[in-house]
């Protein structure tokens, strides 16, 4: 609050104004909250209130300080057409990513105090916020890159498919990465000493503190583990992940691509749809999985039949596609569509049985005791946000979906890739030979053990 009153009236800059959010509008207005702090301090500096706007006013000036809430993502749509030179964000965990994002685009002023952005913020781990601050609070960044931002340290950012991307002072910019699309930002971590005032007020409040069960008590008082303490979403973790520059070119068992479909794009309202993914795993003859590729898409129903076609064409013959089957007859016929579109490729649909947690252990356990290798790509932070944080019900998990379904599908069907690739040749073979009589695909595709029309007498299709 003192930082927008800097501009609003103790060094006032005509034409300023600041937006203070809390999730909801009771957090403003309650007992102790942002209006009743505001109100002991804004009118001591010449402040006019307006309880109805939740806004205080310097008419000499033409300066405002107000306070507003964000309790939907589709709430940031009402700020459309704002100039903002200053936002203020109260617990920024209880914000969207979508909704901090798109507001970032209202931070800017003509009024003369360049737009900037502050934020106050309690550790969550499972929130957008560990991984957008990553470099100061995460202490996997440091096993993986070598360094850590100090408190307070400044450092550029650039974002790329809603990914964050940051770069140290007197680091180079990608190619291809315009000065334009950097922005800048400093974390500096508190801690309850660093509020003397507080403690003189409410000597007790330490005891409080104190008393909270151990996990958010610890993530209350700042501790060392304090962004890393959860109770759940501890089933991946990033070190076990080791990155490598490619896969071996010999000794690969089996590879296929599984896909977890969802058919929404954002939109208002509803900004935080589910992804399509696709995850491509491959399998050595000595076990070890590569995760090869990820992909993650929001798209319509048409746009997701694109991407799948496309991704097999580039992935080529040699990968099996493969796909969760819904239940229910609907299931069945999405199902039935994707066998048609992808005629000519080893590709159906598999019927998952279990919990989502109890499907995704099987490769946790492998990546946990060293088995498996990530390639490097632009995919990898993406995928990994959604592995190390599940299961949260705050956090897609699409991708944890289709890499425990592609991990089933090599371990319990798996052949050869020669093999493969031999009766994806017959396959083509009986097709030619039958005039394309068969290009509809599998008779029954809907299910893993389904028998595939345009076999050989005696021949089942690779993992029939």
């Amino acid at each position: 609050m003192l930082d927008a009153l800097r501009y609003a009236a103790l060094e006032p800059v005509d034409g300023f104004g600041a937006v203070i959010f809390r999730r909801t509008a009771p957090q403003i207005t309650a007992q102790g909250g942002l209006w009743d702090e505001s109100s002991k301090l804004y009118p001591l500096a010449g402040g006019k209130p307006n309880k109805t706007m939740l806004s205080w006013e310097w008419p000499r000036y033409h300066t405002r300080i107000r306070f507003a809430h964000l309790q939907y993502d589709q709430d940031m749509y009402n700020w459309q057409g704002s100039q903002i030179a200053l936002l203020d964000f109260d617990e920024l965990t209880h914000f969207g990513e979508t909704a901090f994002f798109y507001l970032l685009s209202r931070n800017r002023s003509t009024c003369g105090v360049k737009p900037h952005v502050r934020a106050t913020v309690n550790p969550d781990p499972d929130s957008w916020v560990k991984r957008f601050l990553a470099p100061w609070v995460d202490p996997d960044w440091e096993a993986e890159r070598g360094w850590r931002a100090r408190s307070g340290e400044t450092l550029r950012f650039y974002r790329d498919s809603d990914v964050t991307h940051w770069l140290r002072v007197g680091e180079p910019l990608p190619l291809g990465i315009e000065a334009e699309r950097i922005k800048t930002c400093a974390y500096i971590p508190a801690h309850l000493s660093d509020n003397p005032a507080l403690l003189r007020v409410n000597p007790d409040y330490y005891a409080n503190l104190m008393a909270l069960p151990a996990i958010e008590r610890e993530r209350l008082l700042g501790g060392p583990l304090a962004w890393t303490l959860r109770q759940d979403g501890n089933t991946f973790k990033r070190p076990w992940f080791p990155v490598v520059d490619a896969a071996p070119t010999a000794g690969i068992r089996a590879i296929v691509r599984r896909w977890d479909f969802a058919a929404t794009e954002p939109r208002q309202g509803y900004s935080d749809p589910d992804y399509t993914a696709g995850v491509k795993l491959a399998l050595t003859d000595g076990g070890v999985v590569y995760v090869l590729d990820c992909v993650l898409k929001r798209l319509s129903p048409a746009d997701v039949q694109a991407l799948v076609k496309q991704t097999a064409e580039l992935d080529g013959r040699g990968v099996a596609m493969r796909w969760e089957v819904e239940p229910g007859s609907a299931g069945k016929t999405v199902s039935q569509m994707y066998a048609r579109l992808l005629a000519g490729w080893d590709a159906r649909g598999v019927r998952s049985t279990g919990d989502k947690l109890t499907r995704a252990l099987p490769f946790a356990a492998q990546a946990e005791v060293g088995n498996v290798r990530m390639v490097r790509g632009a995919w990898n932070e993406a995928w990994l946000n959604q592995l190390c944080a599940f299961p949260s019900a705050s956090i897609h998990d699409d991708a944890v979906d289709a890499t425990a379904g592609a991990y089933s599908d090599l371990v319990n069907r798996g052949v050869s890739l020669a093999d493969l690739q031999r009766r994806a040749a017959l396959r083509q073979q009986a097709i030619a030979t039958a005039g394309g009589a068969h290009t509809a695909g599998p008779a029954h595709p809907e299910t893993e053990s389904a028998p595939q029309s345009g076999a050989p007498d005696g021949f089942s299709w690779p993992w029939g």
